[in-house]
């Protein structure tokens, strides 16, 4: 009984742990290796840094021990050189203390060497960043430099929420070295947290002479609040027009969906459901739209809207001409 209520524990520690990363924004994952085992899981510079927790399964009330076994590709060289240097910290530590601690000396050890080999190549300086949040991660062979932002700044100024779905918005860039140069322009990605939550942005081109990490990252944050603003102002007006809002992605604004009850007669009469996404860069690109006949079934009871768009319109005038289409394609049929 006392066994079976100490593992209980366990299970428990893990839970409260994962709830603990999640409020500063890291989604922690475990998996059971062994009995005596739980390997966790940190998001890491687009990949994964392991934490195994070692314990004895028959009395776990002894206590557990933490030992990092995996960042990335890194060599278990790499590894040791970071446990050694937080090994007094993670002692008798509580269980998200010690983790956090071997992420942020991963973290530290990955920053201080890519400043190093960043500070020895043309061009590296402009890859050399102290951004809240940032992670790097260096290939052995010196060959690329993987950097990882957190898009803190996107919630300034009324922009989004900058955690969707339980992690943050992020920009990547890899750098590629040819020899004792930086490869010119890096490969760039902003994150896209998962299909309902990803908000489609057109990277502007990397600047070789004038960009930095710092410069070019607060610009796609811009980019990301003007973006979501247009958004929301545009599926806040259609719910004004249409009324009936059934589902919306309040997140990133990428889709609303609507209810429409429309009766030309007292004896007829038409329910349908409207899907509108902004699958594209808005307002580039004209809203998708998608109207289903839900009563009365029968046939072409479906149909895709081609929709007149101009970027220049504003997102109110946008929903306005978009309900106007709909109405009209309700009262023309399908």
């Amino acid at each position: 009984m006392n066994q079976h209520f100490h593992l209980n524990h366990y299970h428990q520690l893990i839970a409260d742990t994962q709830r603990q990363f999640f409020s500063v924004g890291l989604t922690l994952s475990h998996e059971f290796i062994t009995r005596d085992v739980v390997r966790l899981h940190l998001p890491y510079a687009d990949t994964t840094l392991s934490v195994d927790v070692l314990f004895d399964a028959d009395h776990p009330e002894k206590g557990h021990e933490i030992s990092l076994c995996a960042l990335g590709l890194c060599s278990q060289k790499i590894l040791i050189s970071i446990m050694k240097t937080v090994m007094h910290d993670i002692t008798k530590s509580p269980l998200f203390e010690g983790v956090l601690a071997l992420y942020n000396a991963a973290r530290e050890q990955q920053m201080l060497l890519a400043e190093q080999i960043l500070s020895s190549k043309v061009g590296g300086a402009s890859f050399i960043s102290r951004l809240p949040g940032i992670e790097y991660l260096n290939a052995e062979d010196q060959s690329w430099i993987h950097i990882k932002v957190p898009l803190f700044s996107v919630s300034a100024n009324h922009g989004p929420p900058n955690m969707a779905g339980g992690e943050r918005r992020t920009l990547s860039y890899r750098c590629r070295f040819d020899q004792d140069h930086v490869v010119k322009t890096p490969n760039i990605y902003l994150s896209t947290v998962h299909q309902r939550s990803s908000m489609p942005l057109e990277l502007p081109t990397w600047n070789n002479v004038s960009c930095t990490v710092d410069i070019y990252t607060e610009q796609i944050a811009q980019l990301v609040r003007e973006q979501w603003k247009h958004r929301h102002d545009f599926y806040q007006s259609l719910e004004q027009h249409f009324h009936f809002p059934i589902d919306r992605s309040t997140t990133t604004q990428t889709f609303s969906s609507f209810l429409i009850e429309f009766a030309p007669s007292k004896k007829k009469t038409r329910l349908c459901y409207v899907t509108v996404q902004t699958l594209k860069p808005f307002p580039e690109h004209a809203p998708a739209v998608n109207i289903r006949q839900l009563w009365p079934e029968g046939e072409n009871s479906e149909m895709d809207l081609v929709l007149p768009h101009s970027p220049r319109w504003s997102p109110e005038e946008t929903a306005q001409r978009l309900h106007e289409r709909v109405v009209e394609v309700l009262v023309r049929g399908f």
